[in-house]
């Protein structure tokens, strides 16, 4: 902390960012953090169910995770929230009642994460037995994606979605929803989702054109452009066309009938 403060005072980073458990803060290690110039704390929480957590061995309940959010508030620090999406016993109803208390605590930044089973660990020997059965891909980005819409519309940041690919994590997955591009999928998923809605609006025959910002378009028409088919298919009677605007906002949308 000396050495990365040290170079935050001569200009060369803008700020220092750590993450940890919930159950390895408290006022006396949060002082000592903001002493020596951390500014952000993620915590990796995980769930916010008592019983999931317990079925991962985590070690903390829920109720110490919210302790913590807060005693990092209270500390004068910002606070991100790590979860993960898939943990063993873990229902859809579970983890959005999970996204719906992250919210609550009003966090600075979420980061999300898609559970994956790695190579010679527990998990791997209850995926090897049938005990856990991971996510698909395709429900993956989907709770994903649903997750990202609530705390969007509340107000707060996801920084990140599926862990940064490298060669090493790749080599170690043996199941579960790993993808380099996952949050690109989430976010392409998102606008799909979006078009689709408008489109359902329209009448047959007409001329659809939607607008993007440039930074919005290849995440808008997806990977391969498979939103612009799916979206004709579903639509086989209207004509839909995509353009780029410079002037618009990342995330904005603009729809024109003709």
């Amino acid at each position: 902390l000396a050495a990365a403060t040290a170079q935050r005072d001569a200009g060369r980073i803008d700020s220092i960012r750590i993450s940890t458990r919930p159950d390895c803060l408290d006022p006396v290690m949060l002082a000592y953090l903001g002493e020596h110039g951390v500014d952000t704390v993620e915590i990796g929480i995980q769930s916010f169910n008592d019983d999931v957590l317990r079925t991962a061995r985590r070690g903390h309940l829920a109720n110490d995770a919210i302790t913590a959010v807060r005693a990092v508030r209270a500390a004068g620090l910002r606070v991100g929230v790590q979860l993960l999406i898939g943990l063993p016993g873990e229902s859809t109803g579970s983890f959005l009642a999970g996204i719906s208390q992250t919210i609550a605590e009003r966090p600075d930044c979420v980061r999300l994460y898609p559970l994956l089973v790695l190579k010679q660990t527990i998990l791997a020997n209850w995926y090897v037995s049938g005990v856990y059965h991971p996510l698909s891909l395709a429900r993956a980005v989907c709770l994903t994606k649903l997750a990202r819409r609530r705390l969007l519309e509340a107000g707060i940041k996801v920084i990140r979605m599926g862990l940064q690919p490298t060669d090493s994590l790749a080599g170690q997955v043996m199941a579960g929803p790993y993808h380099p591009a996952f949050g690109e999928l989430v976010i392409s998923a998102d606008w799909y989702g979006r078009a689709r809605r408008l489109l359902a609006t329209s009448q047959p025959g007409e001329h659809i054109s939607f607008t993007v910002t440039g930074k919005d378009y290849s995440a808008f028409v997806g990977q391969r452009r498979v939103n612009m088919q799916r979206l004709c298919r579903r639509f086989p009677d209207r004509t839909i066309t995509v353009h780029r605007d410079p002037s618009l906002h990342r995330n904005e949308l603009h729809y024109a009938v003709h």
